[in-house]
């Protein structure tokens, strides 16, 4: 017959930390977004300079993957565990 006795529970803070964290997480998401849906005009636009290291790059990432099954299980392997060390790293 008696009432239940809830414990005091403290408010939750949000810190400018922490929204500015999220805002660069939607912007970079937003501008992956973008680049995705409009690369090609976008890459029609930035200089030559600022281009050229980015496209060897890729294209020697593109070369390490021949389309043989085995890169695509190494690729994934790799990602997920790129992805768990990351993890490991902001939760530690």
């Amino acid at each position: 017959g008696q009432a239940v006795h809830w414990p005091a529970v403290a408010p939750s803070h949000i810190s400018v930390a922490e929204v500015v964290y999220s805002a660069g997480s939607v912007l970079g998401a937003v501008v992956l977004a973008a680049f995705g849906l409009f690369g090609r005009p976008l890459r029609r636009r930035v200089p030559a300079a600022l281009g050229v290291p980015w496209l060897r790059a890729l294209h020697t990432l593109r070369d390490l993957h021949s389309g043989h099954i085995g890169d695509y299980i190494a690729w994934w392997t790799a990602g997920t565990s790129l992805l768990g060390a990351i993890c490991l790293l902001t939760l530690a």
